[in-house]
């Protein structure tokens, strides 16, 4: 017994670990080279999807901030005396700083987390004043709006004339805003009755005049927004804000009738975002808003919660989907490469073993036995390429310094999908060259057998080709009718291979088709001079191996395919640059103050400017069209803006150039209706020629003179109405007024700037801000590094494949020596073998991303990298053809570099001596 024990363990150590050890320090070099690989493969599978989760939760921080205050949470409050004869619950007023402290300090987790500061504002609706005897009368009729002065507010205030209030018998003190006083003519001392229902109830009295610190001073927000300024009433009336105590505004309210409104604004912090938080905030916010107890426990008090959280997450959510769906495409594309080079690289690792296995199996070695001892070492190897990959990228997230991902490893699933192919691959690589070396030692004697082999080996070729064929056909048809979405994760993951789907479907129909102009031409060279040409042709059929064709193909194919979907996408944001400005730059009015007549023309006479249109824009205007009402975004233009179209570009989103002349007949003639143009979601409504425009209680009579294809519905939202900007301001003066000047040319945002009349945007600050969106210029960056991988890998690949035919080319040239062939010879056989393989590759790759652009481009989602209204038209890099000529130059010097390295060690004389044995 322990004799028997003895040797199967003698056996097991000489067979299941002596054995491979020697044969990996023999082979060490592949094995190095295979283990690089897998570790940048891991790499990839890990590095991707934290890359990917960097971007999106980028990303919800941008859509957080793009949001604005639209992402904070609102909790609102009645604000009264207790005991009043109000209808609705009310929080006394000096209790309302303290239920806003216990809001702020009893919020949700998340909304804990990501909450920056609160702002409390109470504020009375708008109280009618009457003049008191006695008091310095102002200049306008006031309308007063009672808002609380809270201790923070105090100390932000700076005080310019007077003193701040203070509880006072019977006058409500109060303080008011430097501009609020020089437009009503208020001054300390003015008293103001507070009316209602025709009566006076309490009086105002103007004790201080004080200026609120910039908006951009985080104490002006314990200011109410409509201190600052004062608001336009009825007539010849102005609204104020007037701060006072808690006392008065209890008699504020009590004189008013009506409690006031405390808002407390919880403000979050737009950088401490993630995608978890984004749904997490959204369902707490949705939470609040049924039930918002929780911020008041052991409280009396009855408060409001209102939150529009759930627009940002839907506006988010699409914005993440795109992100993931372009990240998993490119994965899906570089561990498809990386995994065929690791194929690559196991078979000339197992073609080198050859020999040595079909030894063993002549010994008695079973093929578990051969499985068992590959397996083994390819563990070893798997999991010292594993450790590197793991290093490679906890290095890159410590310089990097990300903290987005919990750990290391974001998601698993590509990581142990990797490795399994990985690992697997070599142990099955073994077992099936041994069984095809026995298999082919035991070829049927009887012909009719080995016809009936050859046909059912070709039966099965056909079907995985057809196979092959048909996944690529579905997982295309899916990408255009579904795009991306809808798969685990949110992302289709049979969409997303398509382009690995569709580049291997066109290499099986290269492998089918590329023997018959070899033959073709082989034919030709069997009867030319000299063997030249035989030697070639015969050497170009017999290379052309599937894996390296399939990892070339795919190669080319995704690397140009990237190429055009980046290209395409920078023109599609140029092109979205004009839909979305509308013009080279635009000019928009400050507020409700209308832009001078004479902007227009200084910014037309400036240099560098094309043309140049003042313009007002009326959103949501009703259109009387006789039997029927619409809403129309009216654009009142002025004579020059036919000038200004004819100078646009004809893009979508864009008024076509092309309608310039309709808009020429905007002029009017006589005292009838107003010429109008619409567009035609209008004209598919009209009944008649007639229509009339509405604002409010003005009615203007119109007919329509012509008919467009679409106005600016890039910058604005349609349907539209065209008229002549002097003829509609005088039917409605105290509605229309230019508030918008567009221009075209080099010169316009300059000029526009000069005017110093408003906001100007350009179409170069557009394009500045978009492409710095997070997920946008995420996905940019991606693209980049994933072709950078992509072209790496096939590189190395392909050397891959030169290396392990260099015995073959050297055996093979050293016998073509012994007939009298040159030295050269050597040379000219790797030419043939791998210029055969790079041209079929190259062109197969070309077809391939013509494919992949035409059949994705729609499914891709590019629309929302580009920010345009619709999906942009592919656009070729003019450099395609030269960067094509130039990667098969490349690539074919870089095997011949690589045959030479490997064959120096090769001597003819050696096989001449040995014969095989090399």
């Amino acid at each position: 017994m322990r004799s028997s024990l003895g040797i199967r363990w003698r056996r097991l150590v000489t067979f299941g670990i002596a054995l491979p050890a020697r044969r990996a320090a023999r082979d060490v070099g592949v094995l190095a080279c295979w283990t690089v690989l897998l570790a940048l493969t891991v790499a990839v599978a890990i590095g991707a999807p934290r890359l990917a989760l960097g971007v999106v939760d980028a990303t919800a921080a941008d859509a957080v901030a793009q949001a604005g205050a639209s992402a904070d949470l609102l909790v609102e409050a009645r604000v009264a005396a207790t005991g009043g004869a109000f209808d609705v619950p009310v929080i006394p007023p000096e209790d309302i700083v303290a239920v806003a402290k216990s809001v702020a300090d009893n919020l949700p987790p998340t909304l804990a987390a990501v909450h920056r500061d609160s702002t409390l504002s109470v504020l009375t609706g708008a109280i009618p004043t009457e003049p008191v005897a006695g008091s310095p009368a102002t200049s306008l009729r006031v309308q007063v709006r009672a808002g609380l002065l809270t201790a923070s507010a105090s100390r932000a205030l700076t005080v310019v004339d007077g003193r701040l209030p203070a509880d006072s018998a019977g006058v409500i003190e109060g303080v008011v805003s430097r501009s609020t006083a020089d437009a009503a003519g208020i001054v300390v001392g003015t008293r103001l009755g507070l009316s209602f229902a025709g009566a006076v109830g309490a009086q105002v009295e103007i004790v201080g005049i004080a200026e609120a610190p910039a908006s951009s001073v985080a104490a002006s927000r314990q200011i109410p927004s409509s201190f600052r300024a004062p608001t336009s009433g009825a007539g010849s009336s102005v609204g104020t804000t007037v701060l006072v105590t808690p006392t008065g505004l209890t008699a504020a309210v009590q004189a008013g009738g009506e409690p006031a409104t405390a808002t407390m604004r919880e403000r979050v912090r737009r950088p401490a975002f993630t995608a978890e938080r984004v749904d997490e905030v959204a369902r707490e916010s949705r939470q609040l808003e049924l039930d918002p107890s929780s911020l008041l426990p052991n409280s009396p008090y009855t408060i409001q919660a209102r939150s529009t959280f759930d627009d940002v997450q839907l506006a988010f959510a699409a914005r993440e989907r795109t992100v993931r769906a372009q990240f998993v495409v490119l994965t899906v594309g570089v561990l498809a490469i990386a995994l065929l080079v690791l194929l690559i690289i196991g078979g000339v690792l197992v073609r080198r073993r050859a020999a040595d296995v079909a030894l063993e199996r002549a010994r008695g070695s079973s093929l578990s036995a051969v499985a068992f001892r590959a397996a083994g070492e390819a563990v070893v190897v798997g999991v010292i390429g594993c450790g590197m990959g793991l290093g490679l990228v906890a290095a890159a997230a410590s310089a990097s310094r990300a903290a987005a991902a919990p750990g290391l490893i974001v998601d698993p699933s590509w990581l142990v999908a990797a490795l399994l192919i990985a690992v697997l691959a070599l142990p099955l690589q073994t077992v099936w060259q041994a069984w095809r070396a026995e298999a082919g030692r035991r070829t049927p004697a009887d012909r009719r057998d080995r016809d009936a082999l050859r046909r059912r080996a070709r039966t099965v070729h056909v079907i995985v080709d057809v196979a092959v064929v048909l996944l690529a056909v579905v997982a295309v048809i899916s990408l255009q009718s579904r795009g991306l979405g809808g798969g685990a994760g949110g992302v289709d993951l049979v969409a997303a291979a398509a382009p690995v789907l569709v580049a291997a479907a066109v290499t099986v129909l290269v492998a089918r088709v590329y023997r018959w102009p070899v033959r073709a031409i082989a034919a030709v060279a069997r009867r030319s001079r000299g063997a030249w040409g035989l030697l070639g042709a015969v050497r170009a059929e017999r290379s052309l191996a599937v894996l390296p064709l399939l990892a070339l193909t795919l190669a080319v194919a995704l690397v140009a395919a990237d190429a055009v979907l980046a290209a395409t996408v920078r023109a599609g944001q140029e092109d979205a640059s004009w839909a979305r400005v509308g013009a080279d730059a635009r000019l928009e009015a400050r507020g409700a103050d209308p832009i001078d007549a004479d902007v227009a023309g200084r910014v037309r006479d400036a240099d560098g400017v094309t043309g140049a249109s003042a313009q007002f824009v009326g959103d949501s205007v009703d259109i009387d069209l006789g039997t029927a009402s619409t809403l129309a975004t009216v654009v009142a233009v002025d004579r020059h803006y036919p000038d200004l179209v004819a100078a646009l570009p004809a893009l979508p989103g864009v008024v076509s150039p092309t309608d310039a002349g309709a808009f020429r007949s905007l002029k009017p003639s006589g005292d009838g209706p107003l010429p109008v143009v619409v567009d035609r979601t209008v004209a598919e409504r009209l009944v008649s020629d007639d229509l009339t425009i509405t604002f409010g209680d003005i009615d203007v009579p119109a007919r329509v003179v012509a008919t467009v294809d679409d106005g600016p519905s890039g910058s604005e939202s349609g349907p539209f109405l065209f008229a002549d900007l002097d003829a509609l301001a005088a039917a409605a003066p105290d509605v229309v007024a230019a508030d918008t000047v567009v221009a075209v040319g080099p010169g316009s945002a300059r000029a526009l700037r000069l005017a110093d009349a408003g906001a100007v945007t350009t179409r170069a600050a557009w394009l500045a801000r978009w492409r710095a969106q997070a997920d946008v210029a995420g996905v940019q960056a991606a693209i980049g590094l994933g072709t950078g991988m992509l072209a790496l890998f096939a590189l190395v690949g392909f050397a891959g494949w030169m290396a392990g035919g260099s015995r073959e080319r050297t055996r093979s040239a050293a016998l073509l020596r012994t007939v009298g062939m040159p030295s050269a010879v050597r040379l000219f056989l790797a030419l043939a073998d791998e210029l055969a393989l790079v041209i079929a590759a190259t062109i197969g790759g070309v077809v391939a991303a013509i494919a992949l652009v035409w059949a994705t481009t729609s499914g891709l989602g590019l629309g929302a990298l580009t920010g345009g209204v619709v999906t942009p038209a592919p656009v070729v890099p003019s450099a395609t053809v030269p960067v094509v000529i130039a990667g098969m130059v490349g690539a074919v010097a870089i095997g011949l570099l690589v045959d030479a390295v490997a064959t120096r060690r090769h001597r003819s004389i050696d096989v001449l001596r040995a014969g095989e044995t090399i």
